[in-house]
């Protein structure tokens, strides 16, 4: 590719930045308040209001029967729901009884299912709700056996592009036998379709109601920003026709290359950088699980690795050392986690001796959020996605060492916050 290709696409790029600066299209609440993501506070607390027929929008049933209408769901009585986001059906994880001298293993019930909605009749709609977080030992399997002891329900995956589960994890247990499958005990839901569509119907009848429309136009530029359907998608199509031209064609394999070069190298910039930065701040890096083999295998191998990263220690109690973890999956997340003993790999639900811990980091940050693994994680800010570099991440590596270093920063007060407030505990992390 020549020099004036080169300079075409830039003048593309900056035609349609000052077409989406015009038009006002960067602006949006949800990213003015640095909530774009965040499952839980933003997305499905923002679903579940619409979908509920008591909520202040003041359009009653009017956003559930639209829902039902769409995704198939002629049965449930759409003027008596009620809605429960983070719904509660039970502890998780590992339960061992003794009965008739027979261990039994209990792995496949409880947990916190993101949206339940419920009629008079006991239909539940069950709504798994994932924008980045990761699935969850037997998840859908849990909500599932939830669905089967009430009368109906129909049971949701969603996701930003309609992504199948992790089926291994998420819908097969072998050692009852059990394995879902999709358009029969589950259903796949994409933001970038099916919400997206169903919230445009939504906006159509609060026309007459200018804060409410206006809110959910919002959330609609979210979800188009989430999934690049913005003025991105018209800038990309024109630059795709310039990549056409035969004379660009012949480029392309080595463009590829080149590209998939980059990303490898500006990941490994990070991770040193990152390093670099935490040393400055005098953490103790007891760990570090990346290099460049590493790197080149997330990006080449059809099943990627991931979850390869670096850790901080921050004390240990007898046998037991307190971590910060900074990991990577398609995005860079991070948070505090335990080491007990030799092990490897820890669970850390349903030990009563780290529930005062979990509590203390929800305190410090009530995005942080608690799974077998984690004491609390949350997707690091300024937010970097190496799978899919979208245009934010790209933006936050061309300033490299400025994005670093508010996020070495960021780990530096929380885990001093971490530090101070241990000391309320019974057993302190500071000795």
């Amino acid at each position: 590719m020549d020099k004036s290709a080169i300079n075409r696409i830039t003048a593309i790029r900056d035609k349609y930045k000052a077409i989406a600066e015009e038009a006002g299209d960067n602006y949006n609440l949800f990213k003015v308040i640095g909530l774009t993501s965040e499952e839980v506070r933003i997305h499905s607390a923002f679903l579940a209001n619409l979908l509920n027929p008591q909520a202040e929008h003041g359009q009653k049933s009017k956003f559930l029967k639209l829902f039902c209408e769409q995704f198939d769901i002629p049965q449930f009585d759409h003027d008596s729901g009620k809605v429960t986001i983070e719904k509660y059906i039970g502890k998780t994880g590992r339960k061992l009884f003794l009965l008739f001298c027979w261990l039994f293993t209990l792995e496949i019930n409880g947990g916190r299912i993101d949206i339940d909605i419920f009629d008079k009749n006991g239909f539940h709609i069950i709504i798994e709700n994932k924008i980045y977080a990761n699935d969850q030992e037997n998840q859908l399997i849990r909500y599932s056996q939830y669905g089967k002891k009430q009368p109906k329900y129909k049971l949701f995956y969603l996701t930003l592009y309609g992504y199948m589960p992790d089926e291994k994890k998420s819908c097969n247990y072998d050692k009852k036998q059990i394995s879902l499958k999709e358009g029969n005990d589950y259903f796949l839901l994409s933001y970038h379709y099916d919400i997206l569509n169903w919230l445009e119907h939504c906006r159509e009848k609060a026309a007459t109601k200018p804060l409410l429309r206006e809110g959910i136009s919002h959330y609609i530029n979210l979800i188009k920003y989430l999934t690049n359907q913005n003025t991105n998608y018209m800038m990309n199509q024109e630059i795709i026709k310039e990549f056409l031209k035969p004379e660009n064609v012949q480029s392309l394999a080595n463009i590829k290359e080149c590209l998939v070069k980059t990303q490898i190298e500006l990941q490994y910039q990070f991770w040193e950088c990152l390093i670099n930065e935490l040393k400055k701040k005098g953490f103790d890096i007891s760990k570090t699980s990346y290099n460049k083999t590493q790197i080149i295998d997330y990006y080449e191998r059809n099943k990627n690795n991931k979850y390869y990263g670096i850790e901080i220690r921050i004390t240990n109690i007898n046998d037991t050392s307190f971590r910060y973890g900074i990991r990577i999956d398609h995005f860079i997340y991070g948070g505090f986690t335990v080491r007990e003993g030799d092990k490897k790999n820890n669970k850390v639900n349903n030990k009563p001796e780290y529930e005062e811990y979990i509590k203390l980091i929800k305190e410090i940050d009530s995005s942080y959020q608690n799974n077998e693994w984690w004491l609390g994680w949350k997707r690091m800010e300024p937010f970097l996605n190496f799978k899919n570099l979208d245009e934010e991440t790209c933006k936050n590596l061309s300033k490299m060492e400025e994005t670093v270093s508010f996020m070495a920063e960021q780990i530096y007060k929380e885990i001093s916050q971490f530090k101070h407030k241990s000391i309320t505990i019974n057993k302190p992390l500071i000795k």
